[in-house]
């Protein structure tokens, strides 16, 4: 998939989220992976992030509940900015509000099944927030016991019920220097979410902000959900289209420009061969002479446009990629859990000075490696045995097409 085409085949096939578990092989394993990102997309960053977001997901629900609560759950980011009501934010003043129609309408309903009113004529019936209940929620949100409600409404009024994300209110009464991986995440804004920083994300300047504000408060992993949301979008719909086109096919540019135009060659020689036979009054059985010049000429351009050579196929094989060729290739492992975020080369990446790096030529005929992921392999069996059938049925017709022209009379 391009980013504004369709489905690419690979990626009916290959996942963003398997080749993130490392659970893909040689030629789309992580590590590829990492290394396209690091030489050929330049974003290497939002890998790292998600990987470091990852983990520390995973370290913060190891933290015991004391620790747990010096680190509250950031509110709603609009809350952040809206003036409390009575201590609560306009939020959850708005979640009251519809905590008490709910319980009003369940206790409207619950009295007319009582009465024996048909289930349709209470559904329809139309109901007044301002109604009396005589129960109402308190100030905190809570709501008493009514009794078994409908199954619909219950279920609302309990997805309501659950627990509130902290006010901004509540947050500012925990020191922020107590609060766990406090130094970590403060190196993770200054690397990611600051303007110019080494590995700053390619998120909205509103994010950003946002991010570092609720960063001051809490060190919550929650604060980061937007933003690994965005860069995992960013990966999903950008670099592995890209990066599958790339894993599944086992030639380089080079060398499919190189079949591209001895395809093109082929196939002119066999037409030529026709025309000299028909010109010349040759008989029909001349032109034969032409017929493996069309056929495999429409073989190797065509296999050529699906970025396979039939003969490293064969060999199960792909050419080396250039980052690949490079005299100091290093594998890049972006996992960022204890890694220092406060300089330009982070994780043992200087993503400045790899933006500099020029990368070797491919050749031609340049070395390869074993292709070892089943899914690429199936691919490639299916772009082989599609050459066969497209090739041929063209080269067929045009072989028909010449042996049917009679002779020049």
């Amino acid at each position: 998939m391009t980013t504004q085409g369709a489905v690419p085949e690979a990626a009916k096939n290959l996942s963003l989220a398997a080749i993130l578990g490392d659970q893909t092989c040689p030629p789309c394993s992580l590590k590829e992976f990492q290394d396209y990102l690091v030489y050929k997309e330049h974003s290497a960053e939002n890998l790292q992030f998600f990987n470091w977001i990852s983990s520390y997901e995973r370290r913060f629900e190891r933290l015991g509940e004391e620790q747990k609560t010096k680190t509250p759950k950031p509110p709603p980011r609009r809350a952040l900015a809206t003036p409390s009501l009575r201590g609560r934010s306009d939020s959850s003043s708005s979640r009251s509000s519809i905590v008490s129609s709910l319980l009003t309408k369940i206790n409207e309903e619950k009295s007319d099944a009582d009465n024996g009113m048909p289930e349709s004529a209470v559904s329809s019936r139309p109901v007044s927030i301002s109604e009396k209940s005589g129960v109402a929620p308190a100030i905190d949100g809570t709501v008493p016991a009514t009794g078994a409600a409908p199954g619909r409404l219950a279920s609302a009024l309990s997805t309501l019920q659950e627990q509130e994300p902290t006010t901004a209110e509540e947050i500012e009464q925990f020191a922020p220097e107590d609060q766990p991986f406090r130094a970590e995440v403060d190196r993770v804004i200054a690397a990611f979410f600051v303007p110019g920083g080494p590995a700053e994300l390619n998120v909205t300047g509103q994010i950003q902000r946002a991010i570092r504000e609720q960063a001051k408060k809490t060190t919550h992993p929650e604060i980061f959900s937007e933003a690994k949301q965005h860069v995992y979008t960013t990966m999903q719909k950008s670099s592995f289209p890209e990066f599958s086109k790339l894993a599944t096919a086992n030639i380089n540019h080079e060398k499919k420009v190189f079949w591209l135009c001895v395809g093109a060659t082929d196939f002119m020689l066999g037409v030529m061969t026709y025309l000299l036979c028909i010109l010349l009054k040759a008989g029909r059985g001349w032109r034969c002479f032409g017929i493996p010049f069309t056929w495999f000429g429409c073989m190797q351009f065509y296999s050529a446009t699906l970025d396979l050579c039939f003969q490293v196929y064969g060999r199960t094989a792909r050419q080396l990629y250039p980052w690949e060729l490079l005299e100091d290739d290093k594998s890049y492992h972006l996992d960022t859990a204890s890694v220092d975020f406060g300089n330009s080369n982070i994780g043992g990446i200087n993503f400045k000075e790899i933006k500099r790096t020029l990368l070797p030529r491919s050749k031609v005929f340049e070395k390869e490696k074993v292709i070892e992921d089943p899914a690429v392999k199936a691919i490639q069996r299916r772009r082989w045995a599609q050459t066969y059938i497209v090739a041929t049925t063209v080269a067929a017709c045009v072989i028909a097409i010449f042996l049917a022209v009679p002779n020049r009379p």
